[in-house]
């Protein structure tokens, strides 16, 4: 309902707009059309006071995760800019409304919700014209919303604009801002999703380094030696401690473990233990490693 009731008013007005309001009050159809304004400002009201909750909802859901993970540094700055964005949409969307309940005295139309537009073509030039305050300070914050969107949602940037109310009547200038007020909520919505898989645990960063494994732990004179070369990931970034049979093991600036301990007194084969503690957005990770290896005797 929230797409195609937007799709209409558009349309409406377009068609408004191309004719010329003083041109189409020659038409008999303009009760109807004013009739099929105030009624798609009714509908697409009662969806902007959903959308509103679901905007809500989506900025708590996003203060839920930082919680979830700790309050880690990225994340409350990203939801702190998450929450500024979502209150520059509030303070818009105030602004639309303090344009609809200025203008509705100001035409003659000061009547209780739900009773109708008694005059819906009186003119809104001084309310909402090219001119007015009204109409500079909405361009303004249109402006600014648009900005302060783009920089969180480059890849889907808002496009909003005031249209001048020079010629509108006073039911299109209502629709109007009521589509614009849908507009605001639809993309503060889409943009606070998007921010949302920006929380949380992140991918591990590292570099790669190359690395050489034995195949064997021991090696009999004039035999041959095997071993594997390959490159690996060093993790960076984040919190990692390293064990061998339970005990600690010191681990260089490089992420690696150097595994130290005296082997038993008894040939044969024989096995160690290896551990990888790590700790990232508070959350713990564990990998082990079994390595044998065999005494043997020189």
């Amino acid at each position: 309902m929230r797409t195609s009731a937007a799709i209409l008013t558009i349309t409406l007005l377009a068609v408004v707009g191309s004719i010329g309001y003083v041109l189409y009050a020659q038409y008999s159809t303009q009760i109807r059309l004013y009739q099929q304004l105030a009624q798609l400002d009714e509908v697409l009201a009662l969806d902007n006071d959903d959308a509103a909750h679901a905007a809500q909802n989506t900025l708590k859901g996003l203060e839920a995760e930082v919680k979830k993970n700790n309050n880690q540094p990225h994340d409350l700055a990203l939801f702190a800019r998450a929450a500024a964005f979502a209150r520059c949409a509030d303070s818009l969307v105030s602004t639309l409304r303090d344009c609809r309940q200025e203008m509705l005295p100001a035409t003659g139309n000061g009547r209780p919700p739900g009773s109708g537009l008694p005059n819906p073509g009186a003119a809104v030039a001084t309310q909402l014209g090219a001119g007015t305050a009204s109409y500079r300070t909405l361009t303004r914050q249109l402006a600014d919303y648009a900005r302060a969107q783009q920089q969180l949602y480059p890849a889907n940037p808002a496009l909003l604009s005031a249209t001048d109310g020079d010629k509108m009547p006073v039911v299109a200038a209502l629709a109007h801002l009521t589509r614009l007020e849908s507009d605001v909520r639809t993309m503060e919505i889409a943009t606070l999703q998007h921010l949302a898989p920006e929380l949380g645990a992140r991918k591990l960063q590292g570099r790669i380094m190359a690395v050489a494994t034995a195949g064997a732990g021991s090696v009999a004179p004039g035999s041959t030696y095997r071993a594997r070369l390959y490159l690996a990931k060093v993790l960076q970034g984040i919190r990692v401690s390293m064990a061998c049979n339970g005990q600690p093991v010191h681990v260089g600036p490089d992420g690696q473990g150097w595994v130290r301990f005296r082997a038993g007194r008894r040939p044969g084969p024989a096995v160690w233990l290896g551990a990888v503690h790590l700790q990232q957005n508070g959350r713990d990770s564990i990998f082990q490693v079994r390595v044998p290896y065999r005494v043997a005797r020189r």
